[in-house]
């Protein structure tokens, strides 16, 4: 196992790959099948676009929340680490926030975001209807996390599976109530369970079964495609177009969590995995990536059919546009912007 202080190079990759993927959901997902369509997804069958779609491009996501909570979990247990990252997130939170509103409609945007007020619950957890609700979700994760550092591992292993099951029946409590938000993308309890499993993975290094981390990678995986079977069959409803794309939840799933529990054992134990200049390049310029993103999606969304004759290359022509103005704006922006709100 890698030491507490060792650069995990393994991480990079993910960043870079993950925060591309990030994007890509955001530009529509690659190629969507019919079961993206209200009036087709019934005799649609799964195939490989799915695939990639809900059980690679979703990942992002949860990879993220995992890898921070992971790498919050290697630090001291003290009150001021605490702050420091939450007080760093809520910045990131409410400047990104509020920067994105004046782009779209200028103040008119800002003024209207007192409407929220009729739900604030929903408002503060989707991050008024935005993509930062992962600061949101990650400010959540991270204080359960920190707190968690005091309790035994039995323990937070007892919490996971908890928080797990939980995950597992909020599709179920949103059917039955008809409360689809509560399955929502943004709920935080999607990602309650990546603040055990991130202290899980790190206590492991360093106790007995540590060596044995291939056979826990292993059961994950496993529990991660019977999960997904069970979710494709059980949780697959149209009433989950009111909260999607599509009529399946997009976080609510235990799949993903145990698909990014096997990821990071695999990135946290694999010494051959070595960064390289590209790789670190991204990982550094994946925070604004994300940030960024949606101030360059209005210039391609809507009109893909203008931009190139087969609608094929569409997708990689947008995605390469906007990864390169993201990165472009990142390199430039630090002369005015504090270098935290990107790095």
């Amino acid at each position: 196992m890698q030491c507490n202080k060792e650069r995990i190079e393994g991480v990079d990759f993910a960043r870079a790959f993950f925060s591309v993927c990030v994007v890509i959901v955001h530009l529509g997902y690659v190629y969507p099948s019919e079961f993206f369509s209200p009036e087709h997804w019934q005799s649609h069958r799964f195939c490989t676009s799915d695939f990639i779609n809900f059980h690679v491009l979703l990942l992002g996501v949860p990879v993220f929340m995992l890898v921070s909570t992971y790498l919050f979990a290697r630090k001291p247990y003290e009150g001021l680490y605490l702050r420091k990252q939450v007080g760093r997130l809520g910045v990131l939170l409410v400047f990104w926030i509020i920067a994105l509103a004046l782009f779209r409609n200028g103040w008119s945007a800002v003024l209207g975001m007192r409407n929220w007020v009729q739900s604030p619950l929903t408002a503060v957890f989707s991050a008024l209807g935005t993509i930062y609700y992962f600061f949101v979700s990650l400010i959540a994760v991270t204080i359960v996390a920190h707190y968690s550092k005091k309790l035994s591992t039995r323990t937070v292993f007892a919490c996971f599976l908890a928080s797990v099951f939980a995950v597992a029946v909020l599709p179920r409590i949103a059917l039955a109530t008809g409360n689809m938000e509560i399955s929502a993308h943004w709920c935080p309890i999607n990602f309650i369970p990546y603040a055990f499993a991130g202290l899980l993975i790190y206590r492991g290094e360093n106790m007995a079964y540590a060596g044995n981390w291939k056979r826990w990678a292993l059961a994950a995986f496993f529990i991660s495609v019977i999960s997904a079977l069970l979710e494709w069959h059980y949780c697959v409803d149209a009433r989950f177009f009111e909260i999607n794309l599509y009529p399946i939840p997009a976080y609510s799933r235990v799949s993903l969590v145990f698909s990014a529990v096997a990821l990071l054992l695999l990135i946290v134990n694999t010494k051959w995995i070595k960064s390289n200049a590209v790789a670190s390049f991204m990982a550094k310029h994946s925070l604004a990536l994300y940030c960024l993103h949606p101030f360059f999606l209005p210039l391609f969304i809507g009109k893909r059919s203008l931009l190139v004759g087969n609608g094929i290359f569409d997708l990689p022509i947008m995605l390469g546009a906007i990864i390169f103005l993201c990165y472009a704006a990142s390199l430039v922006l630090p002369v005015f912007l504090n270098r935290p709100l990107l790095r």
